[in-house]
């Protein structure tokens, strides 16, 4: 009860600091902000799917799965919507970049990941990534000049709440 109250706190939080964007239709983002929260759930879902039903394949074959089958989904889309072959050629200098992010944001990014639910469970490690919004906020005030509102510190002290109630250390232990 107190993990899933702890998640659900989370979430919420992250609703509340981006309560904000929502309420104002701030340049037309907020299929983007509801798209970005139901990821952070969906991701939460996930982890605790693959440690459940998954414990025996190797987190590199989970991974290489996992993202090979989501390329394979959203390849169609890509084709329809982006229509790359209508556009300029990318300099390599992008194409080298976009590799990069591939393989050492995204491969990488997931390894940990998975080295987090071994480490500290699955319920923990998918309640981190409420982290990340906390990090992208921090990058834009620093570098785009944004700045904290109330909704910012209200959120943040739900999502630290929600993991403190979902951190293993804190859990009863079984015997």
């Amino acid at each position: 009860m107190k993990r899933t109250l702890g998640i659900g706190i989370g979430i919420i939080g992250l609703v509340i600091i981006y309560l904000p964007m929502l309420l104002k239709g701030r340049e037309n983002k907020e299929i983007g902000v509801w798209l970005m929260i139901a990821a952070t759930a969906f991701y939460g879902m996930g982890s605790v799917y693959a440690r459940t039903h998954l414990k025996k394949d190797p987190g590199i074959v989970v991974l290489a799965f996992q993202l090979g089958l989501a390329s394979l989904i959203l390849f169609p889309f890509m084709l329809g919507i982006d229509q790359p072959f209508s556009n300029a050629t990318p300099a390599l200098a992008s194409v080298l970049s976009l590799i990069g992010l591939g393989v050492i944001g995204s491969a990488g990014g997931f390894l940990f990941y998975y080295k987090a639910i071994d480490f500290s469970g699955p319920m923990f490690a998918s309640l981190a990534l409420l982290l990340v919004p906390i990090f992208a906020m921090i990058i834009g005030i620093a570098f785009m000049g944004d700045h904290f509102v109330w909704t910012t510190y209200l959120g943040v002290a739900c999502i630290f709440g929600g993991i403190l109630l979902v951190h293993p250390i804190l859990q009863p232990k079984s015997k």
